[in-house]
């Protein structure tokens, strides 16, 4: 009888317990698209949420923007491929191919992957991010842009574009992240235009103060 009675109490805590551990994640960001995207490779609703591992690619014409909480945004226009993740708590969007414009309010927590470097917004910036190949540039519109390699680190400030060729870095130990790949050619030039907005981040402003971005649940 006691060992049929502690068989029953385990039982009862696996059901009070497994609720708890069985619960969904946290979605990531919410998704909302104007156009033809695929979301894991199906045909991506106009407002979803997204999460950790979830895969994007917009068709031609199309955009699709990422609302995070705290008011960061990713806005992805036509022709680009992305993959979400998270680090450290924090969201991670490793950019394919294509292009993408980060809109950050303040202390930025959405971190910008692309081809092995890691792109942050310092305080308040808007910035776009280009991978074509192993051919990397980026351009801050509005405040400063931190970009990170294996050798090099350097900030982008507002009118000023980085351009750079990634290579894997040989030396490093396989899938350690950004450190494995290396910078080369590494340039920072001004002549942008700070005032201009990033790719889709002006049409995103404009949609935004016509309706409520939904929050994140």
């Amino acid at each position: 009888m006691k060992v049929k009675a502690t068989v029953l109490a385990v039982l009862s805590l696996l059901l009070v317990y497994a609720p708890a551990s069985a619960a969904a994640p946290s979605a990531a960001a919410k998704m909302t698209t104007a156009g033809m995207a695929t979301l894991n490779g199906s045909t991506a609703p106009a407002l979803t949420s997204v999460f950790p591992g979830d895969r994007i690619a917009t068709e031609q014409k199309a955009r699709t923007t990422l609302s995070f909480p705290g008011g960061d945004a990713v806005v992805i226009p036509e022709m680009t491929r992305v993959e979400l993740g998270e680090a450290s708590g924090r969201p991670l969007v490793n950019l394919e191919s294509g292009t993408l414009s980060v809109l950050s309010k303040g202390a930025s927590r959405v971190v910008i992957l692309a081809h092995g470097a890691r792109i942050t917004a310092v305080n308040g910036s808007v910035f776009d991010v280009t991978m074509h190949g192993n051919l990397l540039r980026v351009v801050a519109r509005k405040g400063m842009a931190r970009v990170e390699t294996a050798n090099r680190t350097g900030n982008v400030e507002a009118g000023k574009a980085l351009t750079a060729t990634m290579a894997p870095n040989n030396a490093a130990p396989a899938g350690v992240g950004h450190s494995a790949f290396t910078a080369k050619d590494w340039e920072i030039t001004g002549g942008v235009a700070a005032a201009a907005t990033g790719v889709g981040v002006g049409v995103y402003e404009a949609e935004k103060s016509n309706s409520a971005s939904p929050a994140v649940q």
